[in-house]
């Protein structure tokens, strides 16, 4: 026991030593506090409607031969005017999980259409964010084709991890939406709001140990193959205005960058809400209403600005170092075994070699 206990300590001494060794090869500074957003007071909106919605299963084809289960939510007794397929966030999210946004919407006059995200291809290590946005346009095509919003104007709306994906659909497809909705949207890379998120966590700390905690998470890259994935291009070929709303206290996504990227990479009209006294997950009856309203005036309501208050954080989401084998984990984790078992072959032969 006590031989595994030492050599525990070689393989964790070793580890932090790599790190810490890795922190001293990498360019890092601590991130700079972003210059305040210009507000403008939020436009009040009519109570919210509560009309009448009904909800129809669908099953919609998917490229590669399979079909997503989900729900359509129309206004009862309508025609809508607009339509919306909506991009949940991470993880294994089903229909059921985005059914009470699509209710919101249609609940606010819009046809809505959810899902389940595919679950080939989708785990914590592997991501596919183009097959993601093929799908989304998929369920975009049939919602066109659909009798009851084939006249209708199609919006996306994309949601936290989403955010990534319905750019690329409705670049991928620009005759098809008129509209992007983004809801708690990084913006940044996943890599970049990771080390945002990390060094917000350590921020009081002193600069040496938030550097080898942005070196850390940076060494994670090899084992995350969309860690350095972002919509840039994307979003700067965007043909249609966006919508885009965060929660003003929100602590999983970087909502001063995101804000300052989303605005300066679209050409297209950005309006922009910041919810006061909301986090990751702002209540749809915050911002829906906003939205819904936003979608049937398109195109005179597209215009750049934004309403709410300012972000509780206004620190820029970090720049992650670039590749550098010495930044790999697993040279990191190859090094670490090869110190531990060295130290315990040692300890060994001198046991065996004592009279």
């Amino acid at each position: 026991m006590g031989q595994a206990v030492r050599g525990g300590a070689v393989f964790i001494c070793t580890s932090i030593s790599m790190v810490a060794l890795a922190a001293c090869s990498m360019s890092w500074e601590p991130p700079r506090i972003l210059e305040p957003i210009a507000i403008t007071p939020t436009a009040p909106t009519d109570a919210e409607p509560d009309i009448v919605f009904e909800r129809h299963g669908v099953s919609v084809p998917r490229r590669d031969g399979s079909a997503a289960q989900g729900w359509l939510v129309l206004p009862k007794g309508s025609t809508p005017e607009a339509a919306v397929v909506v991009v949940s966030g991470s993880g294994q999210t089903t229909r059921a999980d985005a059914l009470p946004l699509g209710e919101s919407f249609a609940s606010n006059g819009i046809a809505a259409i959810v899902v389940d995200k595919r679950e080939k291809g989708y785990s914590f290590v592997h991501r596919d964010f183009d097959a993601l946005a093929d799908d989304a346009v998929g369920v975009g095509d049939f919602l066109a084709q659909h009798e009851a919003t084939s006249g209708a104007r199609l919006a996306i709306v994309g949601v936290s991890e989403g955010g990534w994906i319905a750019p690329r659909a409705a670049a991928a497809k620009p005759e098809l939406f008129s509209g992007v909705v983004l809801v708690s949207a990084p913006i940044v890379s996943p890599l970049a709001q990771a080390s945002w998120m990390i060094d917000r966590a350590v921020a009081e700390l002193p600069n040496p140990i938030r550097r080898v905690a942005a070196t850390a998470v940076a060494a994670g890259r090899p084992f995350l193959n969309y860690a350095d994935e972002d919509s840039d291009d994307a979003l700067a070929s965007l043909n249609v205005p966006v919508f885009a709303v965060w929660g003003a206290e929100d602590s999983v996504a970087p909502v001063a960058s995101a804000h300052s990227r989303l605005t300066a990479l679209v050409d297209e009209p950005v309006t922009t809400m910041l919810i006061p006294e909301s986090g990751h997950t702002p209540a749809s009856s915050t911002w829906v209403p906003h939205t819904s309203r936003w979608l049937h005036e398109l195109p005179a309501s597209a215009q750049d600005v934004t309403c709410g208050v300012q972000p509780s954080d206004r620190y820029a989401a970090p720049q992650p170092p670039a590749a550098r084998w010495y930044l790999d984990a697993r040279v990191h984790m190859a090094l670490a075994v090869s110190a531990t078992t060295l130290f315990l072959l040692t300890r060994i032969n001198r046991k065996v070699r004592q009279p």
